[in-house]
């Protein structure tokens, strides 16, 4: 079985989701219970892709829907934003944890398609 807390992407997701789960119990009731609970979800599936992903020798699908769902993940901020379920102090910093996420993520994707290239050369 891989390990995967290891992983710095591991690390910030779940550093990231503590934080999701911190603002979700300050929110009003009204946002917590729909859009607050939405958002926990949307960051758990990432933490589990990342899991998915490291376990997987194929990676592009976990990887593919990671970035999807990060891309989730950045509606669901904006709403609860707008909605005022979070300052614009607490929007920066979980933008900031969810930009460095969507790097390193995008990163993992370029890294195995060039592994995935470099395999194919190899076998031709």
């Amino acid at each position: 079985m891989s390990r995967y807390q290891h992983l710095p992407l591991y690390d910030a997701i779940y550093r990231y989701l503590r934080e999701l789960y911190a603002l979700k119990e300050r929110m009003k009731k009204s946002l917590k219970n729909d859009l607050g609970q939405a958002l926990c979800e949307s960051g758990l599936r990432s933490l589990k892709l990342v899991v998915y992903a490291n376990g997987s020798e194929k990676k592009d699908a976990p990887l593919r829907d990671l970035a999807l769902e990060i891309e989730v993940q950045w509606a669901y901020l904006r709403l609860v934003h707008d909605q005022k379920g979070m300052s614009l102090g607490q929007f920066e910093a979980l933008g900031k944890r969810l930009t460095e996420i969507s790097k390193q993520v995008t990163a993992w994707r370029k890294w195995y398609k060039e592994e995935i290239r470099k395999l194919k050369l190899s076998k031709d």
